[in-house]
């Protein structure tokens, strides 16, 4: 499942969605970083994030797969405040993981047992465990640098 978005902003019922120029292999469900929009002869695009991702890189979580060269669309929910999204985890999840600030392992999965408080890479604010003992799987939100 990767990140699946919970509850979006307001009262609309379907997230927005934009179509983005990506680079590389990234999967649905994944985080999506957008480094200034990384501008090149094509233009800018989005690639896949990691567990170096800041909250000022982050731009969304991808709706379809791609890979391939920066000529590839793809369907991207931008991560905005106020979003609930569920995130599968690196190792099992328990309460000792909740209001702690986390860091991606990859584009798929949140790295749950370090807490990244110190450091910008500390992108997902864990709020709840979801699902059932060994699900791995956390709820919360993106903390990104323009909002947190």
């Amino acid at each position: 499942m990767a990140f699946r978005l919970v509850r979006g902003v307001g009262i609309n019922v379907e997230p927005t969605v934009v179509s983005v120029y990506a680079s590389g292999c990234i999967w649905p469900g994944s985080v999506v970083d957008n480094p200034c929009f990384m501008v090149t002869a094509n233009g800018g695009y989005v690639q896949a994030a990691a567990s170096t991702s800041t909250g000022t890189s982050i731009f969304g979580v991808s709706l379809d797969y791609c890979q391939g060269r920066s000529d590839t669309m793809i369907k991207v929910i931008p991560i905005v405040p106020g979003q609930l999204w569920e995130a599968d985890c690196t190792n099992n999840t328990n309460t000792a993981h909740i209001l702690s600030r986390h860091r991606l392992t990859n584009s798929l999965t949140l790295a749950n047992t370090g807490v990244d408080y110190s450091s910008v890479t500390g992108i997902f604010m864990a709020y709840n465990v979801t699902g059932a003992t060994g699900d791995n799987k956390i709820l919360g939100t993106f903390l990104k640098s323009s909002y947190n």
